[in-house]
């Protein structure tokens, strides 16, 4: 068994969109093994409320307000890290946001909405933490994609286009800075239960419309996507870099030979 408290305790970590879903409970199993932790999040208040319950558990987080949109606020946010712990050991570019709409029913502010927020949100962060790790020789950074890069989705054209840009985006900036020491990779999740899926998991018939096309039988938890993230941010995965992670439950296989997304 890998000693996941070993390979992170010693690491800074910085995770966006950390207060609620996929990016809590990213937050919550790294504070498992010991990482100090940055949440930035502009949901202030929810962050701050993760980080009083991971610090009640004895972990170390810091929650601090973050438009990922705002370049001076992702300046101010990593210098402010940086000042406090000397290093950003691991960035998670998670922090997202959809618009289920078909492409001729958006108009262009959604689209731009979505797009600023997914694929312009990690190239922010990105550009603010990669100097930093240039100078240190070494550094991690993990993107949340999606499926919907991957494949086609029926009802969220910008959704779908902004989460193949962040895995094109991995794969070049894996390619750019690699020789510095840096690893960049993505991950892919598929319909995973969090805030974001409820209304639609919560309805029982297109629950089980989805399950029979998943072929482990069962959506995924938001535990399923931090296990991978673990992985990804410790030394384990040290000879992985432009590579992208599919936790589905083999959902895009099944949809390779079978159409596009239902939901």
């Amino acid at each position: 068994m890998l000693d996941y408290d070993r390979l992170l305790a010693h690491k800074t970590i910085l995770i966006t969109g950390g207060s609620q879903g996929i990016g809590k409970a990213i937050a919550k199993l790294f504070a498992t093994h010991g990482a100090t932790l940055f949440i930035g999040d502009i949901a202030t208040d929810q962050a701050r409320a993760v980080e009083k319950e991971i610090v009640g558990q004895g972990g170390k987080c810091t929650a601090l307000s973050l438009n990922v949109t705002a370049e001076q606020e992702w300046t101010d946010l990593v210098n402010k890290v940086v000042a406090e712990t000397g290093t950003i050991d691991v960035l998670v570019n998670n922090a997202g946001t959809n618009i289920r709409k078909p492409l001729l029913e958006m108009s262009l502010t959604e689209w731009e909405q979505v797009i600023n927020v997914n694929v312009n949100g990690v190239f922010l962060g990105m550009s603010a933490v990669i100097p930093r790790m240039i100078a240190n020789r070494t550094g991690n950074i993990i993107n949340m994609s999606s499926v919907a890069g991957l494949l086609g989705h029926l009802k969220a054209a910008a959704y779908s286009s902004s989460k193949g840009a962040v895995r094109s985006l991995t794969k070049a900036a894996a390619v750019q800075y690699g020789s510095h020491g840096i690893r960049i990779n993505s991950i892919h999740p598929g319909m995973i239960y969090s805030p974001m899926t409820a209304a639609t998991l919560d309805n029982k018939e297109q629950l089980e419309q989805l399950e029979k096309t998943i072929p482990l039988g069962r959506v995924g938890l938001t535990d399923d996507v931090a296990q991978a993230a673990l992985f990804l941010a410790s030394d384990a995965s040290s000879y992985m870099t432009g590579s992208e992670m599919v936790i589905d439950g083999g959902q895009s296989c099944y949809f390779t030979f079978n159409g596009s997304f239902p939901w």
